[in-house]
């Protein structure tokens, strides 16, 4: 080999080391940030949640849907012990800057996917706001519930995991 192609080895071994490590940098910040966002502010009630995210929100509908936040949140952080605590959650923020899903775009899937299993729904990824806020999800959820069931009642009165 000779050097001109060592030497391009060698910048791309670089290259790709550098994007990893700042990566990492960037989830580890966003971590951080996360943990003195909650730090800083007091649990809020499911029911002060709900009427936060509008009229006719169920408490239960808003604290199923911030736990479902909170743990795909957590699971899109990084380090692992990174911890979101769902009443810390407010109904303005965004998943994007607030909660870290830019960090993994399959998060939004992963979002979906269990807000569906949760509430037996179906979502459209179309249905989603730019940038999604907690409120955005809420309503949504709940939208999508009274739209299949007749009564406006969720399927069961409760989680399907009790």
């Amino acid at each position: 080999m000779d050097r001109l192609t060592i030497l391009f080895f060698a910048v791309c071994v670089a290259f790709i080391c550098f994007v990893t490590w700042y990566g990492a940098r960037q989830q580890r910040e966003a971590a951080e940030r996360m943990r003195q966002r909650q730090a800083s502010r007091a649990a809020v009630p499911a029911a002060e949640l709900s009427r936060e995210c509008g009229p006719g929100i169920p408490p239960d509908i808003a604290e199923r849907v911030v736990r479902i936040l909170a743990a795909v949140s957590e699971f899109s952080l990084s380090p692992p012990g990174a911890k979101v605590d769902p009443s810390r959650l407010r109904a303005g923020d965004t998943l994007c800057e607030d909660l870290g899903y830019q960090l993994d775009s399959l998060a939004f899937c992963e979002l979906q996917t269990e807000l569906e299993k949760e509430f037996g729904v179906r979502l459209r990824a179309g249905d989603y706001s730019e940038p999604p806020t907690v409120r955005d999800i809420v309503r949504l959820v709940a939208g999508t519930l009274q739209a299949a069931e007749p009564n406006g009642c969720t399927r069961g009165g409760g989680s399907p995991r009790d």
